[in-house]
């Protein structure tokens, strides 16, 4: 495969980009689609959004239902110590 026709988001990345959009929206449905379609992928091509807090978008959506969750330096060290095991 190419290096400009690689896949960047697979069919469960988009299922799970699509879930989360889904819970935010009072369980909407989302059809993912065959963007192997010209037609399809056009539609999204500027499409942005993603939950990811470490990628910009126009509109971002909370990464968590409580909203956006501060954590406190406390909360960084026990984390950090916990994943060094």
């Amino acid at each position: 495969m190419s290096e400009e026709r690689k896949i960047k988001i697979g069919l469960y990345g988009a299922g799970g980009i699509l879930g989360w959009k889904s819970v935010l929206n009072n369980s909407a449905s989302y059809e993912i689609v065959d963007f192997r379609d010209k037609k399809a992928r056009e539609i999204f091509r500027n499409d942005d959004w993603n939950p990811d807090p470490d990628r910009p978008c126009r509109d971002k959506p909370p990464c968590s239902i409580c909203g956006k969750i501060e954590y406190s330096d406390e909360d960084i060290r026990k984390f950090e110590e916990l994943h060094k095991k």
